[in-house]
C-alpha cells in the first residue's frame, strides 16, 4: 500500500524521462497512488501548452486514474459517460453554450456539437474543463 506524498511544486519537467523520475506511471491500486497521480495531473493541467512528452505522460496518467476510478466507484452507482458529466457540469454552473465555446477555444456551433455528442473532446478540451471545474481530467475521458 503506497502513501500519498506531496510532489515538488517546482516547474513541471519537460521530458518524458524527467516526468517518470518524479512519478513513475504504474497501475493505481490504492488511494495513495491515486492521490499522487491526481496531483501530477493537476500540475500538468495548468501548463499553458504541453509538449509532446508531457502530453504522452498526461495521457498515460489519465488512463491509469480512470481505471482506478472505474474499479473503485461506489457500489450501485453506474459510471457516467464523459458527455453526461460535461452536460451536468454545464447545467450546474448555468454555463451558456457560447461560454463553453470560449472556454474550449471553439465556436458556439462547435460547442453545441460537443454537448450533443456529435464532436469529441480533445485532450486540450479535457484539460481546460478539469481546470475550470476543479475536477480530475479522468471524468472527461471515456
Amino acid at each position: 500500500m503506497s502513501t500519498h506524498t506531496k510532489l515538488f511544486h517546482k516547474a513541471v519537467p519537460t521530458t518524458f524521462d524527467a516526468l517518470i523520475g518524479e512519478l513513475m506511471p504504474t497501475a493505481v491500486h490504492d488511494t495513495g497512488a491515486y492521490e499522487n497521480a491526481l496531483e501530477m495531473v493537476r500540475r500538468l493541467a495548468v501548463v499553458p501548452a504541453l509538449n509532446a512528452d508531457q502530453t504522452r505522460y498526461l495521457d498515460t496518467l489519465c488512463v491509469l486514474v480512470a481505471a482506478f476510478e472505474k474499479n473503485h466507484r461506489n457500489v450501485g452507482k453506474a459510471k457516467r459517460k464523459p458527455l453526461e458529466v460535461l452536460q451536468e457540469f454545464v447545467a450546474e454552473h448555468r454555463m451558456m453554450v457560447r461560454e463553453l465555446g470560449a472556454l474550449l477555444g471553439v465556436s458556439e456551433s462547435a460547442a453545441t456539437m460537443i454537448l450533443k455528442g456529435d464532436r469529441a473532446l480533445t485532450l486540450d478540451h479535457v484539460r481546460k474543463l478539469a481546470e475550470r471545474f476543479k475536477v480530475s481530467t479522468a471524468l472527461f475521458v471515456g
